[in-house]
């Protein structure tokens, strides 16, 4: 939503109003949004020498989790077996 302010001068003062995001209730994981994500692809997604998952994917979805005011959490999954592991509520999302 933008909201309009007059001015002086005649011109509008547009100020956007950041949308109010409210969190999924049926998470797998209270609090926590579960992204499913096949972390073979850098830089997109892939996984760095301490195990966790990196890249810009990544960051996208830990962003998206803190608008919600939740956690990320990125579980490595194939491919060919991620609409199928959404579909079986393994997680809240794809991320890949």
């Amino acid at each position: 939503m933008v909201k309009a302010s007059p001015s002086t001068s005649g011109l509008a003062i547009v100020s956007p109003t950041p949308p109010t995001i409210t969190p999924p209730t049926n998470l797998v994981r209270p609090g926590t949004i579960t992204f499913l994500s096949d972390t073979t692809y850098p830089p997109q997604e892939s996984m760095d020498t301490n195990n966790q998952a990196v890249g810009f994917d990544i960051d996208i979805a830990q962003a998206l989790a803190a608008k919600m005011g939740l956690t990320a959490t990125i579980q490595k999954t194939d491919s060919p077996q991620i609409v199928g592991a959404l579909l079986a509520k393994k997680g809240d999302a794809i991320i890949s």
